[in-house]
């Protein structure tokens, strides 16, 4: 099919022809058993000739701080997305990418699955995170944001609660023998020092 924004070449399904009556396009099947591919046939053919008159279009968000994008001599996409490099991403034969503002991507051409594929391709360099929704999402995409989970602290049975309670309270009791000890010795010292000093 030709048109102004191109020509395509779209395969029919098997047992599927198509013949002309009166300026229009008619979908005809060969068996009855068919009839699941008839209604195929005639999407593909309707997005073809949509694709060839008005074409299709992507449209993309870029959200993040120092997140952007650049088209580079037409032929790459150069996005800056948080990475230790910037991601490039060769535009596909037939399409056509438009950056507005560094943040908005419009991914165009007259075929529909290309079109579509570009663009997850695009998006999967850096999905939409699920806790601040950074990263490259559908305009109008709906995210759905995780609430982070707080930090709590773990409730002890009460049998494990008492039997922890008497090691810390062990553990307390020994350490203050321990520093009395430590003065009772540094007391004794001192006085000996003394002593030794008097007598001499």
């Amino acid at each position: 099919m030709k048109g102004p924004k191109g020509t395509l070449r779209v395969p029919l399904p098997a047992g599927i022809r198509l013949e002309r009556q009166d300026g229009r396009l008619v979908a005809r099947r060969e068996k009855p058993e068919q009839s699941a591919l008839h209604g195929l046939a005639r999407s593909i053919v309707a997005n073809a000739v949509r694709g060839v008159s008005q074409g299709f279009e992507k449209h993309l968000d870029i959200v993040g701080i120092g997140y952007r994008a650049e088209v580079k001599g037409k032929t790459t996409l150069l996005l800056t997305l948080g990475y230790s490099h910037a991601v490039e991403y060769p535009i596909p034969e037939g399409l056509a990418i438009s950056v507005e503002k560094q943040t908005h991507l419009v991914v165009s051409g007259s075929d529909k699955r290309q079109v579509g594929q570009a663009a997850a391709e695009i998006r999967a360099f850096r999905p939409p995170d699920p806790y601040k929704n950074k990263g490259i999402r559908y305009t109008g995409e709906r995210l759905k944001k995780k609430v982070g989970r707080p930090l709590r602290a773990r409730a002890l049975p009460s049998s494990e609660s008492s039997s922890q309670r008497s090691v810390v309270s062990s553990q307390l009791s020994s350490f203050v023998e321990l520093l009395r000890a430590v003065a009772t010795d540094r007391g004794q010292r001192a006085n000996d020092k003394g002593q030794l000093t008097t007598d001499y």
